[in-house]
Protein backbone atom coordinates (compact mmCIF):
# COMPACT_ATOMS: atom_id res chain seq x y z
CA UNK A 1 0.00 0.00 0.00
CA UNK A 2 1.34 3.40 -0.96
CA UNK A 3 -1.73 5.57 -0.39
CA UNK A 4 -4.56 5.62 2.10
CA UNK A 5 -7.71 7.70 1.85
CA UNK A 6 -10.27 8.00 4.64
CA UNK A 7 -13.75 9.43 4.20
CA UNK A 8 -16.13 10.01 7.10
CA UNK A 9 -19.46 8.22 7.06
CA UNK A 10 -21.95 10.54 8.70
CA UNK A 11 -25.64 10.42 9.44
CA UNK A 12 -25.80 14.17 8.84
CA UNK A 13 -25.35 15.07 12.49
CA UNK A 14 -22.32 13.09 13.57
CA UNK A 15 -19.78 10.62 12.21
CA UNK A 16 -20.81 6.97 12.48
CA UNK A 17 -17.79 5.41 10.81
CA UNK A 18 -15.18 5.79 8.12
CA UNK A 19 -14.59 4.47 4.63
CA UNK A 20 -10.95 3.51 4.21
CA UNK A 21 -9.57 3.15 0.69
CA UNK A 22 -6.11 1.84 -0.11
CA UNK A 23 -4.08 2.11 -3.28
CA UNK A 24 -0.85 0.53 -4.44
CA UNK A 25 0.30 3.71 -6.20
CA UNK A 26 1.41 6.78 -4.26
CA UNK A 27 -0.27 10.14 -4.79
CA UNK A 28 -3.59 11.86 -4.31
CA UNK A 29 -6.95 11.16 -5.85
CA UNK A 30 -8.06 12.72 -9.10
CA UNK A 31 -11.18 14.89 -8.89
CA UNK A 32 -13.40 12.12 -10.29
CA UNK A 33 -11.95 9.53 -7.92
CA UNK A 34 -12.49 11.86 -4.97
CA UNK A 35 -16.09 12.52 -6.02
CA UNK A 36 -16.71 8.77 -6.41
CA UNK A 37 -15.28 8.02 -2.98
CA UNK A 38 -17.43 10.73 -1.37
CA UNK A 39 -20.49 9.33 -3.17
CA UNK A 40 -19.66 5.83 -1.89
CA UNK A 41 -19.32 7.12 1.69
CA UNK A 42 -22.69 8.87 1.36
CA UNK A 43 -24.30 5.71 -0.04
CA UNK A 44 -22.88 3.63 2.82
CA UNK A 45 -24.19 6.16 5.35
CA UNK A 46 -27.62 6.08 3.72
CA UNK A 47 -27.74 2.26 3.79
CA UNK A 48 -26.54 2.06 7.39
CA UNK A 49 -29.20 4.55 8.44
CA UNK A 50 -31.87 2.64 6.51
CA UNK A 51 -30.76 -0.63 8.14
CA UNK A 52 -30.85 0.98 11.59
CA UNK A 53 -34.30 2.52 11.00
CA UNK A 54 -35.62 -0.87 9.84
CA UNK A 55 -34.15 -2.49 12.96
CA UNK A 56 -35.71 0.16 15.23
CA UNK A 57 -39.08 -0.08 13.47
CA UNK A 58 -39.07 -3.86 13.76
CA UNK A 59 -38.40 -3.67 17.51
CA UNK A 60 -40.49 -0.61 18.34
CA UNK A 61 -37.91 1.76 19.89
CA UNK A 62 -34.26 2.78 19.77
CA UNK A 63 -33.73 1.57 23.34
CA UNK A 64 -35.19 -1.86 22.53
CA UNK A 65 -33.12 -2.09 19.35
CA UNK A 66 -29.91 -1.34 21.25
CA UNK A 67 -30.79 -3.76 24.03
CA UNK A 68 -31.62 -6.57 21.60
CA UNK A 69 -28.43 -5.97 19.63
CA UNK A 70 -26.35 -5.86 22.82
CA UNK A 71 -27.74 -9.11 24.20
CA UNK A 72 -28.07 -11.08 20.96
CA UNK A 73 -24.76 -12.88 21.45
CA UNK A 74 -25.71 -14.00 24.95
CA UNK A 75 -28.80 -15.95 23.84
CA UNK A 76 -27.66 -19.32 22.54
CA UNK A 77 -31.21 -20.60 21.96
CA UNK A 78 -32.32 -17.71 19.75
CA UNK A 79 -30.91 -16.91 16.30
CA UNK A 80 -28.25 -14.23 16.36
CA UNK A 81 -29.36 -10.73 15.46
CA UNK A 82 -27.74 -9.81 12.11
CA UNK A 83 -27.29 -6.24 13.34
CA UNK A 84 -24.74 -7.23 15.99
CA UNK A 85 -21.77 -7.65 13.66
CA UNK A 86 -22.64 -4.43 11.89
CA UNK A 87 -22.88 -2.53 15.15
CA UNK A 88 -19.38 -3.62 16.16
CA UNK A 89 -17.99 -2.14 12.95
CA UNK A 90 -20.01 1.05 13.39
CA UNK A 91 -18.76 1.36 16.97
CA UNK A 92 -15.20 0.73 15.78
CA UNK A 93 -15.56 3.61 13.33
CA UNK A 94 -16.84 5.84 16.11
CA UNK A 95 -13.91 4.83 18.35
CA UNK A 96 -11.46 5.42 15.51
CA UNK A 97 -12.75 8.98 15.19
CA UNK A 98 -12.80 9.54 18.96
CA UNK A 99 -9.19 8.41 19.36
CA UNK A 100 -7.74 9.36 15.96
CA UNK A 101 -6.80 5.73 15.17
CA UNK A 102 -7.61 3.27 12.40
CA UNK A 103 -10.88 1.35 12.33
CA UNK A 104 -8.94 -1.89 12.95
CA UNK A 105 -7.41 -0.33 16.06
CA UNK A 106 -10.93 0.79 17.02
CA UNK A 107 -12.08 -2.85 16.96
CA UNK A 108 -9.04 -3.78 19.07
CA UNK A 109 -9.90 -1.06 21.61
CA UNK A 110 -13.49 -2.30 21.84
CA UNK A 111 -12.28 -5.87 22.34
CA UNK A 112 -9.77 -4.77 24.98
CA UNK A 113 -12.39 -2.76 26.85
CA UNK A 114 -14.80 -5.70 26.61
CA UNK A 115 -12.21 -8.09 28.05
CA UNK A 116 -11.12 -5.69 30.79
CA UNK A 117 -14.70 -4.98 31.87
CA UNK A 118 -15.92 -8.58 31.51
CA UNK A 119 -18.68 -7.56 29.11
CA UNK A 120 -19.63 -8.93 25.68
CA UNK A 121 -18.12 -7.09 22.72
CA UNK A 122 -21.61 -6.49 21.32
CA UNK A 123 -22.67 -4.83 24.58
CA UNK A 124 -19.68 -2.48 24.54
CA UNK A 125 -20.41 -1.67 20.88
CA UNK A 126 -24.08 -0.99 21.65
CA UNK A 127 -23.12 1.36 24.48
CA UNK A 128 -20.67 3.13 22.17
CA UNK A 129 -23.32 3.60 19.48
CA UNK A 130 -25.87 4.67 22.09
CA UNK A 131 -23.37 7.23 23.39
CA UNK A 132 -23.41 5.71 26.87
CA UNK A 133 -19.71 4.90 26.54
CA UNK A 134 -16.93 6.90 24.90
CA UNK A 135 -13.57 5.18 24.85
CA UNK A 136 -11.90 8.57 24.54
CA UNK A 137 -12.87 8.96 28.20
CA UNK A 138 -10.93 5.82 29.18
CA UNK A 139 -7.35 6.22 30.23
CA UNK A 140 -4.73 3.76 29.08
CA UNK A 141 -3.15 2.02 32.03
CA UNK A 142 0.66 2.15 31.78
CA UNK A 143 2.50 -1.15 31.96
CA UNK A 144 3.78 -1.76 35.45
Amino acid sequence: MHALFVFPISDGRRPIGVLELYRRAAGGLADGEYASAKACAAAIAHQLEANWQHHVARLGSVERAIDVAATAGARATEPADPFTRTQIHIAAGMVSIQLGISADDGVDRIRAYSYASGRPVSSVAADTIGRRLALRDQRDVPNV
